[in-house]
């Protein structure tokens, strides 16, 4: 007996349309939020690419990020 295939989600569908509206180059995530999809996530993308509408590849970004850590020095003996 056939594995019953659930219907793709609205926001799968959502997520196809603008793939396919930019399918002359491949869009990450961030990408795909950046042109009005609103919250997509992986689940939505893996559940394109297991039907066979999408594919997937690994590819390095740069990312820029700022942390808070402390900085240390000697105490001054003359404020003690």
């Amino acid at each position: 007996m056939a594995k019953k295939v659930r219907d793709l989600s609205d926001k799968a569908k959502e997520i196809l349309k603008v793939l396919e509206n930019h399918s002359d180059e491949t869009l990450t995530l961030k990408e795909i939020a950046e042109l009005g999809v609103e919250k997509p996530n992986g689940s939505h993308l893996k559940a394109l690419e297991n039907r066979g509408l999408v594919t997937s590849q690994d590819i390095e970004v740069e990312v820029t990020t700022t942390r808070t850590v402390k900085a240390y020095s000697i105490k001054n003996k003359e404020s003690e």
